[in-house]
């Protein structure tokens, strides 16, 4: 006989948690014992009113149990329930940023350094990468200094500047950008304009500190 300990015990339709909870039995109550779990043996199968229900060893007290032999027919141990997989989530795009200004520094051109006079040459392009003729780029060191259109006595959607006579500029941080385009900057001769008029930016900086005379080309801004 197994006798219920002082806890209230779930009685299982086969020796291990695992199993399903086929009822309970309070403290106190009876059962004879039918069989016993094989290895450890801590499972006693019992008579549960005609049912075949198992408990815990531990939580019982066994009464002549010294000769129970293994049960003759243990039910298999259901199978594990699944762990649900959470759904992986769709990730969602992220969305580039705007550009901050109309033009874009997309090629920073190649400088090459010397002793001669320094000099600066590029392009401005369209969406599709087509030269822009008339569009206005400013030169800026130690301030504000001159702007000038592209294609203005020039190949189509180039400038160029070459801003310190005979001196090579050693030292100097050199800013280039496209700016909108002041009024009397010539459009119908040679690459000239003015240090005045709406100097605020309107592309990324392309900026240089020189070490010596420097040719830069190939410097290019393009629509956005």
């Amino acid at each position: 006989m197994v006798t219920i300990g002082n806890v209230l015990m779930n009685v299982r339709g086969g020796p291990g948690t695992n199993y399903n909870v086929i009822g309970t039995a309070a403290p106190g109550q009876q059962f004879p014992i039918t069989g016993k779990n094989p290895g450890l043996g801590d499972w006693w199968q019992i008579d549960y009113s005609g049912r075949t229900g198992w408990v815990f060893g531990q939580l019982v007290t066994a009464t002549n149990a010294d000769a129970v032999q293994v049960a003759l027919v243990i039910p298999a141990p259901p199978p594990p329930t699944a762990t649900p997989i959470p759904p992986t989530p769709v990730p969602v795009p992220t969305q580039p940023p705007a550009p901050r200004f109309p033009y874009s520094l997309v090629n920073q051109g190649n400088c090459n350094a010397h002793s001669a006079i320094s000099f600066f040459t590029g392009y401005v392009r369209d969406v599709n990468n087509n030269p822009v003729n008339e569009v206005c780029v400013h030169i800026a060191f130690h301030g504000p200094r001159n702007t000038k259109c592209t294609g203005c006595g020039d190949a189509a959607g180039k400038w160029g500047f070459t801003p310190f006579g005979r001196e090579t500029g050693s030292g100097t941080t050199v800013e280039i950008y496209v700016v909108n385009c002041p009024p009397g900057v010539p459009r119908d001769r040679g690459l000239s304009g003015s240090s005045t008029g709406p100097l605020s930016p309107i592309s990324d900086k392309w900026i240089k500190t020189l070490s010596g005379g420097q040719t830069c080309s190939d410097i290019t801004f393009r629509r956005n």
